[in-house]
């Protein structure tokens, strides 16, 4: 039992990294830091 508890946290915890990763990756090359792309 608790090695599937292991199994589905370390699957989770992959997951949101991966989709934290993802945001910034995106957020970084769409929103670039300029004044003139700012709202």
């Amino acid at each position: 039992m608790k090695k599937w508890i292991k199994i589905t946290l370390s699957i989770a915890g992959g997951i949101v990294l991966l989709t934290c990763a993802g945001e910034y990756y995106v957020y970084k090359n769409y929103f670039p830091k300029e004044p003139e792309y700012r709202i």
